[in-house]
């Protein structure tokens, strides 16, 4: 269990059972959510071949409690600017598209 500021997060290391391969990556987000769990802030910016398991990610990510999956090419600063006000996320992530996946 992780705690940050206060709010208890379950990680399940299982949590990236749907994608295949990857296990460095995985190992990489997991050791990345200990830390936030200490308090420490933590930022990703995937870059990658097309079908390279980035939506993959974030969309298991997204099943994390506190967390907000959105479309970067479909939210306005606007938008942007009043989900973090007001549904003050613990964890934003913000994908380029969602072309070509199902989930």
């Amino acid at each position: 269990m992780l705690s940050f500021l206060g709010v208890n997060m379950r990680v399940n290391p299982s949590i990236f059972d749907p994608i295949v391969g990857y296990e460095d990556v995985k190992a990489l987000f997991l050791k990345a959510l200990r830390m936030h769990g200490d308090g420490l802030p933590v930022h990703f910016l995937m870059v990658g071949e097309p079908s390279s398991a980035k939506t993959s990610f974030l969309l298991c990510l997204s099943k994390l409690r506190d967390s907000y999956y959105l479309l970067g090419s479909r939210t306005t600063k606007a938008g942007l600017t009043s989900l973090l006000f007001e549904r003050k996320p613990k964890i934003l992530l913000i994908d380029e598209s969602l072309i070509g996946v199902s989930y």
